[in-house]
């Protein structure tokens, strides 16, 4: 077991080969043989990959592709999955309450999401294709109050981009234990013209995203 732990234990990406890239205009651009990539320079993630042999740009709206967010819950927002979820709560209440929600909270704190600074955008071309790297830091509030991880890098490797695929990593340090309420998201803001073309691997097979019970344990699954 402990082998296979130091097998999977993170490592920084390699910096090697890769220049710093300026980060003075609203977006940074990666330019590969087949597909163009453009950064958020301010919170990282991709704002756009446009595939220059199809025409065809992945993005969609607003929302970024491996775009990085953190997020703390409130006292409310446990008030408010209570009462949505629990019934019979006068009758469970001497367990449902500690089962479901966080007792103890400081109801003063918000709920409340945290977006990543840039440190860095560096980009270069080694044996295997173009591949990038974003380096970010967390806001110090996030990672002294609530345990947010204090530094992300974010990489990019384009040795597939003649198959029209870009392969992307996000890894951090720094992530503290802690008893506050939290999530870590990772948002893919792809437009689709089928929704039969998302493919997540689960378990070792690919199945679609979905393709599961209505009302079933969907936003449950774990995939990598």
């Amino acid at each position: 077991a402990q082998a296979a732990l130091v097998r999977v234990k993170p490592k920084v990406p390699s910096l090697r080969g890769l220049k710093a890239l300026p980060l003075s205009s609203d977006v940074v651009r990666i330019e590969g043989d087949r597909l163009q990539i453009t950064l958020d320079p301010a919170a990282g993630g991709i704002c756009s990959i446009k595939d220059t042999q199809t025409g065809r740009e992945w993005k969609s709206g607003a929302l970024p592709i491996a775009g990085f967010r953190y997020e703390v819950y409130a006292q409310r927002d446990f008030s408010r999955y209570l009462k949505q979820y629990a019934r019979d709560i006068e009758k469970h209440k001497h367990w449902a309450v500690k089962d479901l929600t966080k007792p103890g909270m400081n109801p003063d704190v918000p709920h409340q999401w945290f977006l990543p600074h840039v440190r860095r955008i560096l980009a270069g071309k080694g044996n295997k294709g173009r591949r990038f790297v974003v380096e970010m830091d967390m806001p110090t509030q996030a990672v002294r109050e609530f345990g947010a991880p204090a530094r992300l890098y974010l990489e990019g490797g384009l040795s597939h981009e003649k198959e029209g695929r870009i392969d992307l990593a996000l890894t951090w340090f720094g992530k503290s234990a802690t008893r506050w309420p939290e999530a870590l998201w990772l948002m893919f803001g792809f437009r689709l013209p089928d929704r039969e073309g998302w493919r997540m691997e689960k378990l070792g097979e690919w199945v679609s995203a979905i393709d599961e019970i209505s009302w079933g344990g969907g936003s449950l699954d774990g995939v990598g």
